[in-house]
């Protein structure tokens, strides 16, 4: 057996025990119901019937604090575990957006509020495109309606400009999360900043056309 069910047997071992030396104890020394031996060891029918269901009363209860330990445990490991993938989601150099069927902001991490410019508590439970672009309508083409619609991952390369005035190139990717029955309950949106990429093609366009423009007098 583990260890920590080995201390819990033991505890209830040794409760039930003491359980049944202080009812012996009580019996005896304080009601003058026979001698303090007698009652722990040879007990009669009528105080075994009574002192059983004290005993096992006391048991349960003790496992009772167990199942609670258990839960406070759980739950202290739940929040911990919680807080690690916060801080493995917030060092990705990836947006990484949650999304209910509503299209509602449920998660972000901390890139998705940079590129955003909103941060995660000014956006839950605000629509994406409310939040976000600061349109009252979802965005024309949604993927991550789409993806509530079909159940399959979509991808889109989209520039857009934010409610506060940012200039974003994403590469955008959207995936379905499922319940038990196989329903789409959310979509997980990962989005890769590409504006520096869009930023250099544009200056190597502009190069290449100035380049162009000085070739032609020659010919």
């Amino acid at each position: 057996m583990r260890p920590r069910v080995v201390r819990w047997t033991v505890a209830a071992v040794a409760l039930a025990v003491a359980l049944w030396v202080a009812d012996a104890a009580v019996r005896s020394l304080l009601f003058h119901i026979g001698t303090f031996p007698r009652q722990l060891l040879t007990p009669s029918l009528e105080t075994l019937l009574a002192r059983i269901p004290l005993i096992a009363l006391g048991v349960v209860m003790l496992l009772s604090m167990r199942g609670i330990k258990l839960l406070e445990d759980a739950r202290a490991e739940a929040v911990a575990e919680r807080r690690r993938l916060r801080e493995l989601y917030d060092y990705t150099t990836d947006a990484i957006v949650l999304l209910d069927r509503d299209l509602r902001v449920v998660f972000m991490n901390k890139t998705a509020e940079r590129i955003g410019g909103k941060r995660f508590a000014e956006a839950i439970g605000w629509p994406c495109h409310r939040v976000i672009l600061g349109h009252e309508e979802p965005c024309p083409g949604c993927q991550a309606a789409r993806v509530f619609e079909t159940g399959r991952p979509e991808s889109a390369t989209k520039y857009e400009t934010t409610d506060t005035g940012q200039e974003n190139w994403l590469e955008q990717h959207w995936y379905p999360v499922f319940d038990n029955r196989g329903d789409v309950v959310a979509a997980i949106e990962v989005a890769r900043d590409i504006s520096d990429i869009k930023l250099l093609e544009r200056e190597v366009a502009a190069l290449h056309k100035m380049l162009d423009a000085r070739r032609r007098p020659e010919s």
